[in-house]
């Protein structure tokens, strides 16, 4: 019902992630959001929440600007998550170490969570009954806009999203400047390698498909980059390309189980490699 091809990273590529990136990221109804009222943003969000009954949610880091994770974004995320732990309200925040542990669990790069879907999948392994994710935006007279949304994890039902823009200061240029998300391009082998020095999939259990995706009949091609390591696992997997109906996280479920022959270096020994890998799926006719 698929299949999967390991291949070094095409320069095409390399100008298309940018472009899913922000693609995937506006699926979250940013046009949906209103200005927070003077109370902030905290209270109005932990309103929200109480009306919706959730019983507890789990917060991951606030993206960009430009659709980067930095240290003010995953800063703004603790914090929130402390504030909203303090608002005295009666769900409960999931510790935000239980976020990241989840993350890492899952072998995937942090700012996987720019896709919904994606944030969502990882929010139902917390048994979370709401997320709440946040994006970073330059506004108008040297602003930063601060959105954050809350949506529950199954159907991705938004609950409230609100805005609030403040001032740029020093300290939230420097922290901007600290860029989290990682530039596998630096890594990449260059296609001309030798074949040895890339890693081969030894173990490939297939991706299965989603109940959702089989009842739309929904066909394509999921494109990840994975980092093999030297004893031959995925890690900090990345997307490049998503699929609907939970296809993408399919994907990424079939990857972690791979066992592969890794990479060598020009000395050949084992070597950490970063690898594309497509896995397409087609319904048996």
């Amino acid at each position: 019902m698929e299949s999967e091809k390991t291949t070094a990273l095409p320069a095409r590529l390399r100008r298309g992630i940018l472009l899913s990136t922000f693609l995937a990221f506006i699926l979250i109804p940013v046009a949906h959001a209103q200005p927070a009222d003077d109370r902030g943003l905290v209270p109005s969000v932990a309103k929200a929440l109480t009306k919706a009954k959730v019983g507890n949610v789990a917060i991951f880091d606030f993206m960009g600007p430009g659709q980067k994770l930095n240290q003010l974004g995953r800063d703004l995320a603790d914090e929130f998550s402390r504030d909203l732990s303090n608002a005295g309200a009666k769900f409960q925040v999931i510790d935000r170490s239980a976020v990241n542990a989840v993350i890492e669990a899952n072998r995937v790069a942090p700012d996987v969570i720019r896709d919904p879907e994606i944030a969502w999948w990882l929010a139902r392994q917390l048994n979370a009954e709401a997320l709440i994710l946040g994006k970073l935006s330059p506004a108008n007279d040297n602003k930063l806009e601060i959105w954050v949304a809350a949506a529950k994890p199954k159907g991705g039902h938004e609950i409230t999203s609100l805005s609030v823009v403040v001032p740029f200061t020093d300290e939230i240029m420097t922290r901007l400047s600290k860029s989290l998300s990682e530039d596998h391009m630096k890594d990449m082998l260059d296609p001309h390698s030798p074949k040895e020095f890339f890693p081969k999939c030894i173990h490939c259990p297939r991706a299965e498909y989603s109940v959702s995706a089989m009842a739309h009949a929904e066909e394509g091609t999921v494109v990840l980059i994975v980092q093999v390591t030297e004893d031959g696992y995925a890690k900090d997997i990345e997307f490049v390309k998503t699929m609907r109906y939970g296809m993408t996280q399919k994907a990424i479920e079939a990857v972690k189980k791979w066992k592969f022959q890794p990479g060598q270096g020009p000395d050949g020994k084992p070597r950490p490699v970063w690898q594309q890998i497509e896995i397409t799926f087609h319904l048996m006719k």
